[in-house]
């Protein structure tokens, strides 16, 4: 049945923007309801507030054109997963720029999950100034990997 076939490649991550006959699509572009809905749950559970639309966070995706805002690194928001945050394949991370402040326009970017891992709650500054330091110490070391070079991606997308 062709019907079925395509609501498979949907399932399959083979069609990327929302079937029409598929009724159960809930989202905007690659960022599912419930990555989304996970993100407002995550977020009530630490007692932070969340006032940011699931439009918002795409459009925002999309005017950082899908890139890490540190790295500049391409980001993947992987929507066959139904929980798409412990994806393998998933690497956008939703990040608080001054971690004392809820998910609040202005103050949320996307990132790189990896780098959201490192960053932990320092705050922006604070953050910068620690790669900074690492970067200087480490410079004339032959074992800095290019993280832009296609090939030395699979360094990043392991799972951690």
């Amino acid at each position: 049945n062709t019907t079925w076939q395509n609501i498979n490649k949907v399932f399959d991550g083979q069609i990327p923007s929302k079937c029409n006959r598929c009724v159960h699509w809930r989202g905007v572009g690659d960022l599912t309801s419930t990555v989304y809905s996970r993100y407002k749950y995550y977020a009530s559970q630490r007692g932070l507030s969340f006032d940011v639309s699931i439009d918002f966070l795409w459009n925002l995706f999309l005017s950082q054109n899908k890139q890490c805002s540190y790295s500049g690194l391409l980001l993947v928001l992987d929507k066959t997963y139904t929980s798409a945050l412990e994806s393998e394949k998933n690497t956008a991370s939703l990040d608080r720029i001054d971690p004392q402040i809820g998910y609040e326009e202005g103050d949320v970017h996307w990132i790189h999950k990896r780098i959201n891992y490192m960053k932990g709650n320092m705050s922006h500054e604070e953050f910068l100034s620690w790669c900074a330091v690492i970067f200087d110490n480490n410079k004339n070391h032959n074992h800095i990997i290019d993280l832009s070079d296609p090939t030395n991606l699979s360094v990043i997308n392991r799972r951690v």
